[in-house]
């Protein structure tokens, strides 16, 4: 969910945004161009026809937002989609980026509670604040890193897909932690399917949101191999 974020991004106080935020402005002086930008995004973000399965989710994620602005004259509804990436209650953004929190702060619990046996023999305990300082430490010995803040994502995403990887690796809590992933994985799936096409169409379904993408995108005239 933190690519899918990134690229929906609205604009920040310091001025910084998403893609699609920036095929938003380019729209209103230069819609063709808006267009082109945004089916080459879509087809940029398609990666069902490779073997990285790691990204299906994020694929999937992408696809059923982006089709929902895609009009039957294959124009983009650039207004409702301004509209739904606002930073504001009650926007597509919003909802999205609550259920991102929810998700985060209950990984950040499991994290912050485990017990991490780094070594083999499991005879040296550490706890997630003596985990958390290492990981600072690592991060800022990267002559790279010296000037990243450490609350930008240049600094939270690789910390915590460390985190996660340690809690899997180091702590009891891995089977936990997957059957959590999962399950959120499913809800997720569920939830921006609504998001894209409605609790009706998407119970018609069966919340089986790969056949609604493909149809979808067949009923369009668009490929989907």
């Amino acid at each position: 969910l933190s690519e899918f974020l990134a690229d929906f991004a609205p604009i920040s106080k310091t001025g910084h945004y998403g893609p699609i935020q920036n095929m938003v402005r380019i729209s209103e002086t230069d819609p063709a161009k808006a267009t082109r930008m945004y089916y080459m995004y879509f087809s940029d973000t398609w990666f069902f026809d490779t073997e990285d399965e790691y990204m299906y989710l994020y694929s999937d994620l992408m696809a059923l937002i982006l089709l929902k602005y895609i009009k039957t004259d294959l124009s983009i509804d650039f207004k409702t989609l301004q509209k739904d990436i606002q930073h504001k209650e009650g926007t597509l953004f919003e909802k999205v980026l609550t259920l991102f929190t929810t998700q985060t702060q209950t990984i950040k619990q499991m994290d912050e509670t485990a017990d991490y046996y780094p070594t083999q023999d499991k005879k040296h305990k550490l706890d997630y604040p003596k985990m958390n300082s290492m990981l600072i430490s690592l991060f800022k010995k990267n002559p790279n890193n010296k000037t990243v803040p450490l609350d930008s994502t240049g600094f939270v995403t690789p910390y915590w897909i460390n985190m996660i990887g340690y809690l899997k690796k180091f702590t009891d809590k891995k089977e936990i932690l997957e059957k959590y992933l999962q399950d959120q994985e499913k809800l997720t799936l569920k939830k921006v399917m609504v998001l894209s096409c409605g609790n009706k169409v998407a119970q018609k379904y069966q919340f089986n949101h790969r056949n609604y993408v493909i149809e979808k995108m067949e009923s369009l005239g668009l490929v989907a191999e």
